[in-house]
Parts: C-alpha cells; sequence; structure tokens
C-alpha cells in the first residue's frame, strides 16, 4: 500500500513538472529532491521563505503612496538585509545618479552582490547587498542563486516605481499649478467684475448728473419762455426742446430699457413728473387736457407697479431715474 501511495506520489510530481516546463518554468526532477539531505532541504525552504519575504516587505512599501522617491529607496535598504541568508552582516545599498542611500548601520565589506539599475531619466545606478565579513562560498561568492534573483527582482521594480513616482509627482504638481492658475483666474475675474460695475456705477453717476444739470438750469427757463413768448416764436422753443430731448435721450433710452411697457409720450411725461411740474402745466405744455393727463399717470403708476400704493410717483420716479 505504501509502495503504491509513494509510485502516484512521484507521478503527480512528474505531472506537475510537466506542467512548469509548458509554462517555461524550471522545475528540479522528482529524482532531485528524494537525493537531497534534509539539511540541504531546510536550507533550500529558508531561502525560499527569505525570498517571499523580501518580496513581500517590498510590495508592502511600494503601496505606501505618500512617500517620494529619495524616502522610499532610504526604506528599501533597511528592509533588504533580515532577509538574507547571513542577516547579522548584510547591508544594502542604492545608488542613483550622485545620490546614495545606505541601510541602518552600513559598512563596507570584502563581498558584493550587485544589481544595475538605470533610473528615469536615464540616471544610471545599482542596487547593491554587501557581506561586511567573509562568509562560506555558496553560488555568487557567499550569496545564494535565489538571492540574485531576489536581487534582480527588486532592482527591476525600482526602475517601476521610481518611474511611478516620477509620473505621481509630475502629476501632483501640473494640479498644483492648475489651482493655482485656477485661483489667479477667480481672482482676476471679481477684480474686473468690481472694475466694471464701478465704471457702470460711474457712468450712471455721470448720466444723472448732465441731466440734473439741464433739468436744473435750463428746463425752467425754457418752460418760461414757452410761456411768455409770442405764439409765432414758440417754434424756436419747440426746435431748442427737441434738440436737448437729443441731448437726453441716452437717459430715455436707459428708462424705455428698464421699462419697456412706456410709451415715448409716457418717458416724456415721467420726465416732467419728476422735474416736479404739475398736471395743469404738463397739460399746457403738450397742448392737451388735464384729465388726459392723469390718464397718463394711472397708466404709468400700473406699469411701474405702484398703481393702488400710497407712493408718491414725483418722488418714485426721481429714485429710479
Amino acid at each position: 500500500m505504501n509502495k503504491l501511495r509513494h509510485n502516484e506520489s512521484r507521478f503527480q510530481a512528474n505531472r506537475w513538472r510537466e506542467r512548469l516546463v509548458e509554462l517555461g518554468v524550471h522545475a528540479p526532477r522528482t529524482e532531485d529532491y528524494h537525493s537531497r539531505n534534509l539539511e540541504e532541504t531546510q536550507a533550500i525552504l529558508r531561502a525560499r521563505e527569505n525570498e517571499l519575504n523580501c518580496i513581500y516587505s517590498f510590495t508592502q512599501l511600494m503601496d505606501r503612496e505618500q512617500y517620494s522617491i529619495d524616502e522610499f529607496l532610504s526604506r528599501v535598504v533597511d528592509i533588504l538585509p533580515p532577509w538574507w541568508q547571513y542577516p547579522e552582516v548584510a547591508c544594502a545599498r542604492i545608488e542613483m545618479g550622485p545620490k546614495i542611500f545606505r541601510s541602518l548601520y552600513y559598512e563596507d565589506g570584502p563581498w558584493e552582490l550587485i544589481s544595475p539599475v538605470i533610473f528615469p531619466g536615464e540616471v544610471p545606478g545599482q542596487l547593491t547587498m554587501v557581506y561586511t565579513e567573509d562568509r562560506p562560498r555558496a553560488d555568487e561568492g557567499p550569496f545564494l542563486k535565489e538571492e540574485r534573483k531576489v536581487l534582480d527582482a527588486v532592482a527591476g521594480r525600482l526602475v517601476r516605481m521610481a518611474q511611478l513616482k516620477q509620473t505621481n509627482t509630475r502629476l501632483a504638481e501640473s494640479r498644483r499649478q492648475i489651482e493655482i492658475e485656477r485661483t489667479s483666474l477667480r481672482e482676476a475675474n471679481t477684480a474686473l467684475r468690481l472694475v466694471l460695475d464701478r465704471i457702470e456705477e460711474d457712468r450712471n453717476e455721470t448720466q444723472r448728473e448732465i441731466l440734473n444739470n439741464l433739468d436744473t438750469l435750463l428746463m425752467p427757463i425754457i418752460r418760461e419762455l414757452e410761456l411768455s413768448v409770442a405764439p409765432e416764436q414758440k417754434k424756436f422753443v419747440a426746435l431748442l426742446v427737441e434738440n436737448l430731448n437729443h441731448i437726453t435721450s441716452p437717459f430715455a433710452r436707459c428708462l424705455a430699457h428698464e421699462n419697456q411697457s412706456l410709451t415715448t409720450t409716457e418717458i416724456q411725461i415721467c420726465k416732467q413728473i419728476r422735474d416736479g411740474i404739475g398736471s395743469k402745466q404738463i397739460a399746457e405744455l403738450r397742448g392737451t387736457s388735464v384729465a388726459t393727463i392723469h390718464r397718463h399717470r394711472e397708466h404709468i403708476r400700473q406699469k411701474l407697479g405702484i398703481k393702488n400704493q400710497k407712493v408718491n410717483l414725483a418722488s418714485y420716479l426721481q429714485k429710479i431715474l
């Protein structure tokens, strides 16, 4: 029965070996395992365990994105020595251009295992494991062939990690610059809006001052003149009024724009009411009846939204014009 089980185990092992060969992975023959003594087998298992632990520790370090490339490399050199065959005399060193990163308690020694590295930007470098004291010979000096595989694997991942860190750094810098530009643009827009608001305020103030000066200095004289001149001379007064209306037309357009439902006649009456002219005088100036002016006033109050409200129309017009 035991012999049958032994044969089945060898058969299964050979099947796995054939599968590994198909995958391009080297696997020793089953007989090689049986020919090794217990000490050799334990040494192989320890080497394999150290290899896995080293790669696992390195992978954990790679997952910590908060480190810069220099901080990352300064930590890599400290996670390698504990997993070498002789950790009590092992040290690590990484060279990246002019920069050198050494492990804790680093010392130069008689034996070095080197794996060249080309960092991003064609920066030459190397990953080096050092034994500070002599140790028994193995596959490559005192170093195991498994340790060579681990060192080369770590070196290759160093390059990829450096590329990733460099890309992330550039991306973070680009984001920072974009945020700075965005903030500057917001501030510029705010300043521009303030300037435009100030310009608009000054323009409106200038318009009000010009209109007020015309109404204060000229319109009273024209009203008195229109009432006192002979009928055949009133055409000159009308011409004068027409020219003044032409000068003040931008303000009339402003009123018409803000109150689009007002007619031209109503806008003119609004200006006269604002200037303090009573309904009787407006009727005389316009050659119409007082009742007509009263109807215009009612229409104006309705269109301005103050109908049936205790609001003085003249005061209201002075505020909005």
